[in-house]
């Protein structure tokens, strides 16, 4: 059987507490280590966009080699590839200078562009490379050039 507390007592308060009834200062916030200074704001997506656009580029000289109309027509807007009147067509680049902005969204893709087309009807020489000053955009789908 459970007793039940005697009617009619009193609960007696706590006596005071020890530091006179002042609040308690808030304890420390832990301080955190020093850290190491941080890049320039945008470093971290201008390399990485770099390395995309390299990638791009690699890309873009194999969907050529392909002659996949589709892909180089995707990866650059300005495209006029035909490959239905060629027997083989390459493209190459040198002197290439990426130039990323801050964001690491858009760019402009510096080289100059040798273009090399074998026709159905005979083999021409190559013209002379091309200057090209594209502008690039990173899009959900990757980097295309002139959007």
């Amino acid at each position: 059987m459970v007793a039940a507390p005697p009617t009619g007592s009193t609960v007696k308060p706590d006596p005071a507490p020890a530091n006179g009834g002042r609040p308690e200062p808030a304890p420390e916030t832990p301080r955190e280590a020093p850290k190491a200074a941080a890049p320039p704001p945008g470093t971290d997506r201008v390399e990485v966009a770099e390395a995309e656009i390299k990638r791009w580029i690699t890309e873009y000289t194999v969907a050529y080699r392909n002659m996949d109309e589709a892909l180089v027509r995707s990866m650059n807007h300005a495209s006029k590839f035909k490959p239905t009147q060629y027997k083989q067509a390459t493209v190459s680049f040198a002197n290439v200078e990426i130039r990323v902005r801050e964001d690491g969204q858009s760019a402009v893709l510096t080289a100059d562009v040798q273009y090399q087309y074998e026709f159905r009807r005979g083999t021409f020489p190559p013209g002379p490379p091309v200057h090209v000053d594209w502008p690039m955009r990173k899009t959900p789908g990757g980097w295309v050039a002139n959007p």
